[in-house]
């Protein structure tokens, strides 16, 4: 499934996107509760072309001060073609999309307790996460999981993405 490697309440593992064999590299913190927390949360990273990772500072500093909380399960990733993920990343958002919704089955699967998903995305990542609301809900039925919230951090909406990413819009409205 996965490998692990423990790191204080922090454990280094990578998620089998077993459809397309990627692996996303990942850093997953865990609540004293282990298999008690209820929510789940997810935090996506800037645009991995333009050198965005799960080691940004920004995306580092809120996985650090949630994990902090130790009420949560929290997951920061690279998406494929990024850092030790394989796979190959888009340019507009298509296959990262797919890695985060991938990310919320993980969290279902390996933390059977947790119900519910928090999304947080900086800058590019805020896109990303925004535009799979509508896909993680449909997950309702068949891995009782559903978005509680969203949170978006300097989302980008310059001419960048409205020449690339405005067709996730809709899915970000719909949400």
């Amino acid at each position: 499934r996965e490998e692990r490697k423990r790191e204080g309440k922090v454990e280094k593992v990578f998620i089998d996107i077993v459809d397309e064999k990627v692996k996303l590299e990942a850093d997953v913190g865990i609540c004293s509760g282990g298999g008690e927390c209820k929510i789940g949360i997810i935090i996506t990273h800037p645009h991995p072309m333009l050198g965005g990772d799960k080691n940004n500072n920004v995306v580092s500093k809120v996985f650090k001060e949630i994990v902090k909380l130790d009420q949560y399960v929290v997951v920061k990733f690279n998406f494929r073609g990024k850092g030790k993920s394989t796979g190959r990343g888009s340019w507009m958002g298509g296959s990262e999309k797919e890695d985060c919704i991938a990310v919320a089955k993980y969290l279902k699967q390996e933390f059977n307790s947790i119900n519910d998903i928090i999304l947080i995305g900086y800058s590019y990542g805020s896109i990303i996460s925004g535009s799979c609301i509508e896909d993680i809900n449909a997950l309702e039925s068949t891995h009782s999981i559903k978005v509680l919230g969203y949170a978006s951090i300097s989302a980008p909406f310059g001419v960048l993405f409205w020449l690339m990413m405005n067709w996730l819009l809709p899915h970000i409205e719909k949400g």
